[in-house]
């Protein structure tokens, strides 16, 4: 007898081929022409200072910054949209209701990058580099606590 994949094994079989997917492409992935042109260009030294902010940058994010990152979206309202979200798809228990689950959290991570991405060009244009490090590792951060509280 044939034994059916339930939707929840069907959801993640096709989350595991896309991770799967999204990391071979990434092992392949040559440097661009824009990393090579830069990586002559810059000099060793200041490559250096920023190799040096990131770690700074990440440092004062995860010793300092998670309790101010939390204080930037509504945590306990993202914790009952999923606790909905589950309970729905306890009772339909179908694929559909497990895409929206998907669709909601992805649609967060690309918020997150579109807001990281315009911060940095607004610091950009105004001649404000180093500050923008931690503000685009704290986006980051944001966006992967977002998006855990709505897979729960």
């Amino acid at each position: 007898m044939i034994k059916r994949k339930t939707p929840l094994q069907k959801e993640k079989l096709l989350l595991e081929k896309q991770e799967k997917r999204y990391l071979e492409q990434r092992q392949k992935q040559n440097d661009s022409k824009l990393n090579k042109f830069l990586e002559d260009k810059v000099p060793d030294k200041l490559q250096e200072t920023l190799e040096k902010a990131f770690c700074s940058a990440f440092r004062l994010i995860f010793l300092k910054g998670i309790s101010v990152i939390e204080k930037t979206y509504k945590k306990e309202e993202l914790e009952k949209d999923f606790k909905v979200q589950d309970y729905a798809n306890q009772i339909k228990n179908d694929r559909k209701s497990l895409k929206s689950i998907r669709k909601n959290a992805g649609s967060t991570g690309r918020f997150n990058t579109l807001a990281s991405g315009t911060a940095g060009l607004g610091m950009g244009l105004i001649g404000v580099g180093i500050p923008d490090i931690p503000v685009f590792t704290g986006f980051l951060l944001r966006s992967i606590y977002q998006i855990a509280l709505k897979y729960g």
